[in-house]
């Protein structure tokens, strides 16, 4: 079976200063590139990128302080005060993220909707690090804080984009056409 590939070798992309989009890209995978592209090269991407990393590190930092305090208080079991540390971090991440990353007003879509969208981007960031630590730590029999490092990496930006592309984005992306489009446009967007 012969792999088809896209050559996007000499196609330019005006929006990042006409550097190549890409040497060789099996079949398909042009619109999506192309896609991704535009959305990273959007103008203010990189700033919005920065906030989003504080406002997660924030919240990390009310995740692990509520969780330290529970088990410390001996009341509470380790699970209990995981799962309450992530809800408290989860709370904090959306509020900060709302009035200092994305511009929830813009996308027309309802409080209620914004949130559930954003805990499912939540939810599929657990399971990616769910994923990611399996690979690393059971597969490839790396220490498990080689895992959670990886997991932690990979995990913020595929959320990120989720986030970015689709939860706060006024439209939805139209992924038949992301899937269907048969080559990248030429200016690689």
């Amino acid at each position: 079976m012969t792999q088809q590939t896209t050559n996007v070798a000499h196609q330019r992309d005006e929006t990042a200063g006409s550097r190549p989009a890409a040497t060789q890209l099996p079949a398909g995978l042009g619109p999506a590139w192309s896609w991704l592209v535009g959305f990273v090269s959007t103008p203010g991407r990189l700033i919005q990128f920065a906030r989003y990393l504080v406002v997660s590190v924030v919240a990390l930092g009310v995740d692990i302080a509520a969780f330290w305090m529970l088990v410390a208080s001996d009341g509470v079991a380790a699970v209990t005060a995981g799962a309450s540390g992530v809800l408290a971090g989860l709370i904090v991440h959306y509020t900060l993220s709302v009035f200092f990353v994305f511009a929830d007003q813009e996308t027309g879509k309802s409080q209620r909707r914004l949130i559930s969208e954003y805990v499912l981007t939540g939810g599929a960031g657990v399971l990616i690090t769910s994923a990611v630590i399996f690979a690393v730590v059971d597969l490839a029999g790396l220490p498990p804080f080689v895992g959670k490092g990886v997991a932690v990496v990979i995990t913020f930006v595929v959320v990120y984009i989720m986030r970015a592309g689709y939860v706060f984005n006024g439209g939805t992306p139209d992924v038949d056409a992301i899937v269907a489009a048969p080559e990248p446009m030429a200016s690689g967007r």
